[in-house]
């Protein structure tokens, strides 16, 4: 009926109270009917505290970060490749003397090695099979000959992985220069095996194969007091309060001079009988006739 005045049901539930007052119109109609379908949206989402829903989002997230981080990777791959390379060439100017590589721009660094530096075939100890990493210095020229030769070692430091390059004299009896590559000891303590001051004490010292039962090299433990000690001129003092990590470098610079050497040995008897494999020695044929004038 047109202009009819909606009517009140008021709902009291058992105890009296008041639950609420729902106006019906004459069409039968609920003026709570948005309120209804609100609630009805509000069931349709998705739960999630549901197991589903939990997995789904992480697996989305993952997704994205792991693209994320690949694409990073990607894009800064050839520049990682560039400042390892540049890291390298500078150790290489280090520790063959060629310059002051930490004053040196990456073009005359790049220049210094590019001259100076050759990349040697790797050597490899026959007795461990391990393949050590050898570069040659060269005098100023075209034609310079081999002023040093320089060979990767690593080993296992009080704390973690410590890596360098040594440069020998060519006939490999004395140590011309050393440059530590890696290592994660101690700050102030045994991570001053990175100091200039304490690498320079390696210079000079002699590490051609010792007598037998005697080592390449002696860190820490006593300076010899007469060259009849075995250490006479293979010795380095330790780093002060860095003891461990100094007598963890000497055995494992011990073992790397070792198998540097068997493999250098090895080496050159391979050139020589790769040599002499390959030269023939040919007598000159001369045919004599008789009875000619």
């Amino acid at each position: 009926m047109a202009g009819a005045v909606p009517r009140l049901r008021v709902v009291f539930d058992p105890a009296g109270e008041q639950r609420g007052a729902v106006a019906r119109h004459g069409g039968g109609g609920l003026a709570g009917a948005p309120q209804a379908a609100q609630e009805r949206g509000r069931g349709m989402r998705a739960n999630v505290n549901s197991p589903g829903y939990v997995l789904v989002f992480t697996a989305a997230l993952a997704v994205v970060f792991t693209a994320g981080i690949t694409a990073l990777q990607v894009a800064t791959a050839p520049r990682v490749r560039r400042n390892e390379a540049l890291r390298e060439e500078r150790a290489l100017v280090s520790v063959f003397g060629l310059g002051d590589a930490g004053r040196m721009s990456p073009s005359e660094v790049a220049a210094t090695v590019r001259l100076r530096v050759e990349r040697a075939p790797a050597v490899r100890d026959p007795a461990t099979g391990r393949a050590f990493d050898l570069f040659h210095a060269h005098a100023p020229g075209a034609e310079g000959a081999v002023e040093a030769v320089a060979f990767r070692f690593a080993g296992t430091g009080f704390w973690a992985r410590i890596s360098g390059l040594m440069a020998l004299t060519p006939d490999l009896a004395k140590v011309t220069g050393m440059v530590i590559l890696e290592q994660a000891e101690t700050p102030g303590l045994g991570g001053r095996i990175t100091e200039a001051e304490w690498l320079a004490k390696f210079k000079g010292i002699t590490v051609s194969p010792p007598a037998e039962g005697a080592k390449f090299i002696y860190i820490g433990g006593g300076a010899p007091s007469s060259p009849q000690d075995p250490r006479w001129g293979r010795y380095v003092d330790a780093i002060t309060g860095a003891t461990q990590t100094s007598l963890a470098m000497g055995r494992f610079l011990d073992e790397n001079l070792r198998q540097f050497h068997r493999a250098m040995r090895a080496a050159t008897l391979g050139q020589v009988r790769e040599t002499a494999s390959s030269t023939t020695t040919t007598r000159p044929t001369t045919t004599t006739r008789e009875g000619q004038d």
